[in-house]
């Protein structure tokens, strides 16, 4: 969702790259148990990207903050980000936290 949130694409572009993900990951409708999230501002989210919710067909611009929080049952993540002409740049970090190969902070397994 991450990735696919960027300048010209709409909020439904990258919501369905989530679905996408779920299912490529075996957990096939598992969005639906938790908010996904969506571009942020003066609220946590100014709306809650779902399909067919106001908004999610508006074109994402540069410059755009966003939070995503995809979750399975056991597993959560939420980081914002702003969306930049070349990918998201990270606004949220914690000091030490490991991150993945694109600079994305990397899940912490707890069990």
């Amino acid at each position: 969702m991450i990735t696919a949130t960027r300048p010209g694409q709409t909020w439904q572009d990258a919501f369905a790259a989530g679905q996408a993900a779920y299912r490529a990951a075996g957990f096939d409708g598992e969005w639906r148990e938790h908010v996904q999230g969506g571009p942020i501002g003066y609220l946590s989210r100014e709306f809650d990207v779902v399909p067919g919710t106001a908004g999610a067909a508006e074109t994402i611009a540069a410059g755009t903050a966003f939070a995503w929080n995809p979750t399975v049952r056991g597993a959560k993540s939420e980081d914002t980000f702003i969306a930049g002409g070349n990918g998201a740049v990270a606004i949220t970090n914690t000091a030490d936290w490991p991150v993945v190969a694109d600079g994305r902070p990397a899940i912490l397994p707890l069990s």
